[in-house]
């Protein structure tokens, strides 16, 4: 979970037994929750694996998922990135 802007940004991880790879944002001032569809964004995106146990940071204008266990396979690395002005997921240069 992470703050930017005037919005929460939550990467959700486990819901129940099923794990997921749903992006969801708050808006503060309007009191609401919005699932951010990716059926249009998979098309030219890279959206994350479905994951749990991941961490998510906020730096610039862009959301870092990085960590968790994808696959049944503990990962430490940061491999997605959300930029939220374009609404994409792109591969950070790091």
């Amino acid at each position: 979970m992470v703050v930017e802007d005037n919005s929460m940004y939550v990467f959700s991880g486990q819901s129940g037994a099923k794990i997921t790879n749903n992006l969801f944002q708050y808006k503060f001032q309007e009191r609401q929750w919005i699932r951010i569809r990716m059926e249009h964004l998979l098309r030219g995106s890279l959206s994350p694996p479905q994951r749990y146990g991941h961490t998510m940071v906020s730096f610039g204008r862009s959301l870092y998922v990085f960590g968790g266990i994808a696959d049944g396979i503990l990962d430490n690395k940061i491999h997605h990135a959300f930029d939220v002005d374009s609404c994409s997921w792109f591969w950070p240069n790091y």
